[in-house]
């Protein structure tokens, strides 16, 4: 005879399990539980499970007293259950050496977990203290777009304009702005879940960037900002944000000094203008942010690094050849430089050689900083102050440029010849001028080739360049018509057509045309006007004439 079923022992078995399992549907058993949210010293968020009377769930206690039997596939419960339960048997399983909170489901470390707790419909709190929040959470989460607001702050002084950071949600209908970042994309506002573009791995620092900040430093914050968040825009009412091309850092030098045995430190850093050579190396801030505040625009764009040892391998051959050139002066052997990463030490009887004889070179390769230190050397850096005095000719102005160079005078030729020889120029003093090389460069490329006389010609259309390109001082009569010309091509929308010149017949854009086209003929200036085929050039042209 075959066995019995021993119905008295299954009921038993199901009567032991039932007494943990007040539900066994995953619906109704999800529901006894509560998640509740909560966020350690480093703003990282986690949730744990307590049941209805605040009794904390741990991982084993979950999976042994708390087993759906009668699960719904389709069911986002049902989802849920199965990401809690995979995360709990990790935890379990996993060795640490890392100590942590127990039974705690950090968000940033279980994102398909924490998508399943979002749209699960299971009753979420927010800790606060000894008590709880609800949260109110849409079977699918909200969306908003996370920005960071720059707004001018009500403690700005006459002397210090300081500005307000704050972190914000913009979404459909308004922008919020008290939130609490929960993991990399999604974000509580409200008492309600938002998903939010993808933070990264320092979304916990995202709230950081709330509070004041002087409008000297307001550039290099916003540099770190973007740096930290490069998908998340800046928004300053009224200013338009612009992304510009990679450009690349500098390599630069920077002298430490001499210690009393006369030992020259210095170090290699990186360097972009306008910005402290000490934020670009110690940062190497992978976005840049400018902010021009006289034409409402924020500037924004990567910055390139070429490789650390391209200028190590420079300044290494530099050295390698300076301590071969004076061989006589040095004991063979003799250590007389050491580079350790981007530190260098020369010696002294090497430092006075590589100075006076290299410095200048290495201008060319490298942006120099910290060169006061080098004053027992007669070393100094120099930003040469440049004049310009115009005088009439044909068609061009003869233009005498001077340069000062702390205090001495030279002509551009004279300058430039000490600095292509000598890398470097004497100066009555007896001390020597090292010059930034993009300074000759950028003369040169304005000036083109020297005349007869030692001038150069400049045209009318030159003008504009010598002041974007170089702090100069021009003087002469001609150059104060010239600048009347510039300003004038502001206001030409302010200028008045003859009767004569067709205005009727024109469209408002047509009425500009022709408006420039007689300032330029007034001054007797040439131009192209090129607007697209049909727009009325023939016309803007006949409007001229007829005014003529």
């Amino acid at each position: 005879m075959k066995s019995l079923v021993n119905t008295s022992d299954l009921s038993s078995s199901w009567q032991k399990y039932s007494v943990h399992n007040s539900a066994v549907d995953v619906h109704l058993l999800l529901k006894k539980l509560l998640f509740i949210l909560d966020c350690d010293s480093e703003n990282r968020f986690y949730f744990y499970i307590t049941n209805t009377v605040q009794t904390r769930i741990s991982y084993k206690l979950f999976l042994s007293d708390y087993r759906a039997l009668s699960p719904s596939i389709d069911s986002s419960f049902y989802r849920f259950y199965c990401e809690l339960e995979s995360a709990c048997l990790f935890h379990i399983s996993t060795v640490s050496w890392i100590s942590s909170k127990n039974d705690v489901f950090y968000l940033d470390e279980n994102s398909s977990l924490t998508a399943s707790l979002f749209t699960s419909g299971v009753p979420i709190f927010l800790a606060k203290k000894k008590d709880t929040i609800p949260l109110s959470i849409q079977q699918m989460p909200l969306n908003g777009t996370l920005l960071l607001q720059v707004s001018p702050s009500s403690q700005s002084t006459a002397d210090q304009k300081y500005f307000t950071l704050a972190p914000v949600l913009q979404t459909d209908n308004s922008l919020l702005k008290r939130l609490a970042v929960l993991c990399p994309n999604y974000v509580l506002a409200d008492s309600s879940v938002y998903i939010c573009q993808n933070l990264g791995k320092f979304y916990n620092r995202f709230l950081s960037f709330a509070g004041e900040i002087s409008s000297d430093d307001l550039e290099i914050c916003l540099s770190l900002f973007s740096s930290f968040f490069p998908s998340i825009s800046i928004l300053m009412e009224e200013y338009q944000s612009i992304e510009l091309s990679p450009q690349h850092a500098e390599r630069a030098l920077y002298f430490k000094g001499l210690d009393e045995e006369g030992n020259l430190s210095l170090s290699l850093r990186w360097y972009h203008e306008p910005f402290d050579v000490s934020f670009i190396s110690e940062n190497k801030p992978s976005f840049l942010v400018r902010v021009d505040h006289d034409k409402k625009k924020i500037e924004k764009y990567d910055l390139l690094y070429s490789l650390d040892v391209i200028g190590v391998e420079i300044l290494e051959n530099v050295l390698r050849n300076c301590r071969k050139s004076h061989a006589q002066e040095c004991d063979e052997g003799e250590s007389l430089y050491l580079i350790e990463e981007n530190n260098v030490y020369i010696s002294a009887k090497l430092a006075l050689y590589f100075l006076s004889e290299n410095l200048g070179m290495l201008a060319k390769s490298f942006r120099l900083f910290g060169t006061e230190a080098l004053k027992k050397y007669k070393l100094k850096t120099v930003s040469p102050k440049t004049s310009f005095r115009f005088s009439s000719g044909i068609d061009f102005f003869d233009t005498a440029c001077t340069i000062d160079i702390d205090g001495d005078l030279f002509s551009l030729s004279e300058a430039y010849d000490h600095f292509e020889k000598q890398h470097y120029i004497p100066l009555s003093d007896g001390s020597r001028a090292i010059i930034d090389p993009l300074y000759f460069k950028r003369l040169k490329r304005l000036l083109g080739r020297q005349s007869k006389n030692g001038n150069y010609k400049l045209s009318f259309f030159d003008l504009p360049l010598i002041e974007s390109l170089i702090d100069a001082k021009i003087e002469g009569d001609e150059i104060v018509h010239c600048r009347e010309i510039y300003e004038g091509f502001n206001s030409i929308q302010n200028r008045t057509l003859p009767a004569s010149a067709l205005t009727d017949t024109l469209r408002s854009y047509q009425k500009y045309g022709a408006k420039w086209l007689s300032y330029l003929a007034e001054h007797n200036l040439g131009g192209c006007l090129a607007d697209d085929m049909g727009l009325g050039k023939t016309i803007q042209t006949i409007s001229l004439l007829a005014s003529a």
